[in-house]
């Protein structure tokens, strides 16, 4: 029966990359300068979080989380079936052997949804304590309190998901969304 899991996620990968080769999806098929489209869009979307701008970053996390979430949700069962099974260690937090980083980088999508889950909650969460503090309406409240709700309990099913510090370690987005975003602030 596991099997069954582990072909729809190779199959999902492999046609995901031949259309992108064939549609022309920004970051494959093209130059080798350029970055895959995933990698990208976290990218700009933490561009936003470090600039304030919580619009923006909700907008690129999106764009990641509407190409990619399906894909990732097979990885990560996929990883949790290698686990379950010892073919596979749970990845790492904190600074990782090469041979763990190695691992870890293999599930790039996978780790950039729960990332941009992480990014969209963290964001919207801010934007929503911004906004109530300029006295916005209930209705727009309500409404960045049920995205967010749905941003966080998603960064939660990806516990096996981890962001690359480029200070050279790995943390969990499903941990870190837990420390940063209050619901308890929001009336959650």
């Amino acid at each position: 029966m596991w099997y069954r899991q582990h072909l729809f996620a190779l199959l999902s990968v492999w046609v995901f990359l031949v259309s992108a080769c064939l549609l022309g999806m920004p970051g494959y098929g093209q130059s080798a300068q350029k970055l895959p489209y995933n990698v990208a869009q976290t990218n700009q979307a933490w561009d936003g979080v470090n600039n304030h701008d919580w619009k923006g970053a909700v907008q690129h996390a999106d764009l990641v989380i509407n190409h990619f979430s399906k894909l990732a949700d097979g990885l990560h069962d996929m990883l949790a079936a290698k686990i379950k099974r010892h073919e596979a260690e749970t990845p790492p937090t904190g600074v990782p052997t090469p041979k763990q980083k190695a691992a870890t980088f293999k599930y790039g999508l996978m780790n950039d949804v729960a990332t941009c889950y992480y990014i969209k909650a963290k964001s919207l969460f801010a934007l929503y304590l911004q906004r109530k503090r300029e006295h916005a309406d209930e209705s727009e409240l309500a409404s960045l309190r049920k995205d967010l709700k749905n941003a966080y309990d998603s960064c939660l099913k990806y516990p096996l998901a981890r962001c690359w510090d480029p200070q050279g370690w790995f943390w969990s987005p499903a941990i870190a969304v837990r420390e940063d975003v209050d619901l308890k602030k929001v009336g959650l």
